[in-house]
């Protein structure tokens, strides 16, 4: 991986600080969980308060491209964990903004195909991955990575609005 060709870490170098990056996006997404719970509470208005949180989060993608380009493998680690802990914020509050967005009778449905969308879309990059790095290198990567979740919280600031009241 990149920690061992870029950096050159060892197996057990890689191991002292392999962990971060899941460790602290887990207890990212449990925090602002309980945060946008606190909020939904006292204010209500579950959407714009999760919908908000998600915008705001995926701005901070873009500190994981200087990945690419620092050489200690700290510096990477904290990159890496910035991006990962917005991918997994991602995934948290996708599934909350469906349950907030449509009537509770197609909240399973609605569930299963954007996680099904993302399995396979996670399969497709996988295989890719392995073509690309060796042709291009891990830059366009971070890169991709970064800039993928502003772009979607652009999406969702302009197509999320409001629950919908019905649905056929």
């Amino acid at each position: 991986g990149y920690f061992q060709e870029n950096l050159g870490l060892s197996l057990d170098d890689y191991g002292r600080i392999g962990w971060i990056p899941s460790t602290i996006a887990l207890d990212v997404c449990f925090t602002l969980g309980i945060w946008t719970d606190h909020r939904v509470a006292r204010r209500g208005r579950s959407l714009s308060v999760r919908r908000n949180t998600l915008i705001a989060i995926s701005f901070l993608a873009p500190l994981g491209i200087c990945a690419a380009w620092v050489d200690s493998p700290w510096l990477v680690t904290a990159a890496v964990t910035i991006t990962l802990s917005v991918g997994q914020s991602w995934l948290f509050f996708v599934s909350l903004l469906q349950t907030d967005l449509f009537p509770a009778h197609v909240v399973g449905t609605a569930n299963g195909l954007v996680s099904a969308c993302g399995a396979l879309l996670s399969l497709v990059v996988n295989i890719g991955l392995g073509w690309i790095v060796p042709a291009v290198g891990y830059a366009p990567i971070f890169i991709v990575s970064g800039l993928l979740y502003p772009v979607a919280a652009i999406v969702v600031w302009r197509l999320v609005r409001e629950p919908m009241k019905e649905f056929p």
